[in-house]
């Protein structure tokens, strides 16, 4: 995308808008991480342009992140400095993970933003680098489906993760209207995890 078109179509301008709240700040390098995990379940293009956004809400003290391809929900959590608790809005993945990625990599790199709910937009700060992205009311963002009680069970994330990839590059690719074809079958029984494609 080039820089014309991203100003045209997310990036409203450089400037700063004197009706903005205090938002967040938060570690460059994780936030990068996030979205560009999250990117990968906010499709391209949709019959509901609020799928191709990363919703972006704040808690007491934390940044939650979500996207969804309404078959697949994604939620994460990052430590944050929140001014405002409990303001959402849903910023554009392609271009929010394009300017993440534009901006200098270092431990130290904060990322300060501002929420201005009349226009719909967030303004990011990085040093000397600032855009305002337009998002989507987060309202529009569709709910997370409940998650029912059940078993818990506490794994560890290195394992787990090297034992789905050496049976997911059997599961099909292609959607043929057999959807159970396409997962990770997993079975947990007599203290053992099991997991099949």
């Amino acid at each position: 995308m080039s820089k014309k078109q991203a100003t045209q179509n997310d990036i409203v301008d450089s400037a700063v808008s004197s009706g903005a709240t205090a938002w967040f700040a938060v570690q460059v390098r994780a936030l990068r991480e996030a979205v560009a995990l999250l990117r990968d379940f906010a499709p391209l293009r949709s019959t509901l342009p609020v799928l191709s956004h990363i919703l972006v809400k704040t808690t007491a003290d934390a940044l939650e992140l979500a996207a969804t391809d309404l078959s697949v929900f994604v939620s994460l959590r990052l430590i944050a400095q929140v001014d405002t608790p409990d303001l959402a809005l849903a910023l554009p993945a392609r271009a929010f993970g394009d300017w993440l990625n534009a901006q200098p990599l270092s431990d130290e790199a904060m990322l300060v933003a501002r929420h201005d709910a009349e226009s719909a937009t967030a303004e990011l700060h990085v040093a000397r680098a600032t855009a305002r992205l337009k998002g989507i009311d987060a309202q529009e963002f569709p709910a997370q489906p409940p998650v029912s009680d059940g078993a818990t069970v506490a794994l560890d994330a290195g394992a787990f993760a090297q034992s789905v990839r050496r049976v997911a590059f059997a599961a099909a690719t292609e959607k043929d209207g057999r959807l159970v074809l396409e997962g990770v079958f997993t079975r947990i029984a007599d203290a053992k995890i099991s997991f099949a494609a």
